[in-house]
Order: structure tokens, then C-alpha cells, then sequence
């Protein structure tokens, strides 16, 4: 018997689906990591929202005062 990795059109599929499987995994991961980080970012509005009521101020000026970018 070899150890030498069989090299037929059939492993070469089985390569190609475990990469697209592996691509797909890496998709989903970021998707999820993108819905968490927006969850995080939409908390942090209204609680700055909450705060400039509370203080009598603009969200810009709570973006200001604690340096926060306002485009993001």
C-alpha cells in the first residue's frame, strides 16, 4: 500500500467540496460576527440617545464629547 494521497477526479471533487464547505463556514462565521457587532452598535445608540435626553444635548454632541466617529 502508499501513503501517497490518491490523485483521481473524484478526490479532486472531494478537495473542492471540503474547501467550499470550509469557505461557507468562514461565510457564516462573519455573518454572525456582523449581526453581534451591529446588536453591540444599535445598544450603544440608545444608550447615548438615552443620555443626550437625560442631559439636554444632541446625540452629536454625545458622539463629541466621548469622541465617538458620527459616520459609523
Amino acid at each position: 500500500m502508499s501513503s501517497q494521497k490518491e490523485n483521481t477526479p473524484h478526490s479532486k471533487e472531494r478537495g473542492k467540496s471540503k474547501k467550499q464547505a470550509g469557505d461557507e463556514t468562514e461565510k457564516l462565521l462573519m455573518m454572525d460576527l456582523l449581526h453581534k457587532y451591529n446588536d453591540i452598535k444599535d445598544a450603544t445608540q440608545k444608550v447615548l440617545g438615552a443620555l443626550a435626553v437625560l442631559e439636554g444635548v444632541t446625540v452629536k454632541e454625545m458622539h463629541e464629547k466621548y469622541n465617538l466617529p458620527l459616520d459609523s
